[in-house]
This record gives structure tokens, sequence and C-alpha cells, in this order.
């Protein structure tokens, strides 16, 4: 199930916010946005990811949009290689510790 199932939501989602984006020069306000007559299944599924990510449907809906609209940056490999060697790992199980806590942490 998972991105596949979102995806007519996101579609949806997206033009509601491109239609702002194009409108927002004229705003001063941030815009309310409504998405009326969604599938019983695409709340279901909302409502879990919402509760899986420790965060409200809106809070939810707002990091779709963010994930959907924002460009990501890959890092470079010398930038990724930095930004490890900053984590100070001593022992090569450190990293696995640190992956567990942070999942455990959920």
């Amino acid at each position: 199930m998972g991105r596949e199932a979102l995806e007519p939501l996101s579609v949806a989602i997206i033009r509601v916010v491109l239609y702002w984006l194009h409108y927002r020069t004229t705003r001063i306000m941030p815009l309310n946005l409504s998405i009326k007559n969604v599938p019983d299944h695409f709340g279901d599924l909302l409502r879990g990811r919402a509760a899986k990510n420790h965060r409200s449907m809106q809070g939810e809906l707002l990091a779709i949009l963010e994930e959907a609209l924002l460009p990501r940056r890959c890092l470079t490999p010398a930038e990724a290689l930095d930004r490890v060697r900053r984590l100070g790992l001593r022992r090569r199980d450190e990293a696995t510790e640190m992956i567990r806590a942070d999942r455990e942490a959920r």
C-alpha cells in the first residue's frame, strides 16, 4: 500500500498548492485549504501516517506538501563523508547503535 495509495491524494494536494502558489504574491495572510470528498481509505492512510510520525493530520498534510514541492538536493560524496566524520564515530557498531536508538524513539 504505502506511497502508491497516496498518489491520487498527493496529486490533488499538489494542484491546490500550485493554485495557491500562483496567487500567494497577492495574499498577506496564510491560505486555509480544504480538501473535500476524500475517500475513507485515504483518510485512514493519512491518519495512520500522521500517527506514525507523531503529527496531527494537518501537520502530516503540510509535511507531504513540503516533500512534494520543495526541491531536494542530494549530497555529494564529499559532503556525505564530511557529515559522517562530524558525527565523530570511533567504532563501526556506533552507527548501528544510533540507528537502533532512533528507531526505538519513534
